[in-house]
C-alpha cells in the first residue's frame, strides 16, 4: 500500500519536473509558450505535422525560421510523445530572466550613471576651456 502511494507521488512529481511540449499534439497556444515561437511559427509547426510526424525533437529544425540557435534554447522542453505540460517550462524561465523588470532596471540605472558621469566630465572640460580663453 505505501509503495504504491510512493510510486504514484513520484510519477506526479516527475511530470511537474519535466514539463514538455509534444510537437505532435500541442495546440497553437501551447507551442507559443516556447521562447521564440510566435503565432506564425506555431502555425507552421501545426501545418508541418499534418503531413509529417515529428519522429525526434530535432525535426523541428525543418520549420522555416527554427535553426540550431533557437533549437538549443528550447530543446529541453520539447517532446515527440506523451502529454503536453507547459506548467514548468525550463526555456521559458531562462527567457523570462533575460527580460525581467529587475534586469531592465539595472541596465537603465547603469546607463543613467554613465550619462551623469559624462555630463560632469563635459562640464569640467567646458569650464577648463573657458578658463584657458580668459
Amino acid at each position: 500500500m505505501k509503495l504504491s502511494k510512493i510510486l504514484f507521488l513520484t510519477a506526479i512529481l516527475t511530470t511537474f519536473l519535466f514539463a514538455k511540449v509534444n510537437l505532435n499534439t500541442a495546440t497553437k497556444d501551447e507551442l507559443m509558450m516556447l521562447p521564440g515561437i510566435g503565432e506564425n511559427k506555431a502555425e507552421a509547426i501545426i501545418e508541418y505535422r499534418k503531413n509529417n510526424k515529428f519522429e525526434k525533437i530535432e525535426d523541428i529544425k525543418n520549420i522555416k525560421g527554427i535553426g540550431e540557435k533557437r533549437f538549443e534554447k528550447i530543446k529541453s522542453d520539447l517532446s515527440v510523445s506523451g502529454k503536453t505540460d507547459t506548467s514548468n517550462l525550463k526555456s521559458a524561465k531562462k527567457s523570462d530572466k533575460k527580460d525581467s523588470p529587475k534586469t531592465t532596471a539595472k541596465k537603465t540605472n547603469k546607463d543613467n550613471n554613465k550619462t551623469k558621469k559624462s555630463t560632469k566630465k563635459s562640464k569640467k572640460d567646458s569650464n577648463s576651456t573657458k578658463k584657458s580663453k580668459s
